[in-house]
């Protein structure tokens, strides 16, 4: 690892338990902390509980969407970066993320290598 590599506790809310699998992999195998959250209650529960530096976000997700999970964490923590990742969004669905403060977004497709430099970004 280099010297500026700094370990970040990464929460990841997404229904696909195989993006969440591959999230994991990638991020665990650079040496950060990472949870995962199948739906919104389950990732609430985390962000109130357990002190984290970035969540990533799918925003079509069943049941609570992203954009109303990301209501719901504005009002517990106003502060925390939020990265969304997406497959198929709506230019007008990533405009509603922007407005209530997106960090940044992540094309799924592109490749998991990038989920750390657009996290890099994001932070700083």
């Amino acid at each position: 690892m280099d010297e500026k590599f700094v370990p970040r506790r990464i929460l990841v809310i997404d229904d696909e338990e195989g993006f969440l699998a591959l999230a994991s992999l990638q991020f665990g195998k650079r040496g950060h902390k990472v949870m995962t959250a199948l739906n919104c209650e389950t990732g609430l529960n985390l962000i109130k509980t357990v002190p984290l530096d970035v969540v990533f976000l799918d925003l079509r997700m069943p049941g609570v969407d992203g954009i109303e999970t990301l209501r719901r964490i504005r009002r517990i923590k106003k502060e925390l970066p939020v990265i969304v990742v997406t497959a198929h969004t709506s230019d007008e669905m990533i405009q509603q993320a922007e407005d209530l403060g997106i960090s940044a977004v992540f094309r799924k497709g592109t490749p998991l290598s990038d989920l750390e430099v657009v996290m890099e970004k994001a932070l700083t």
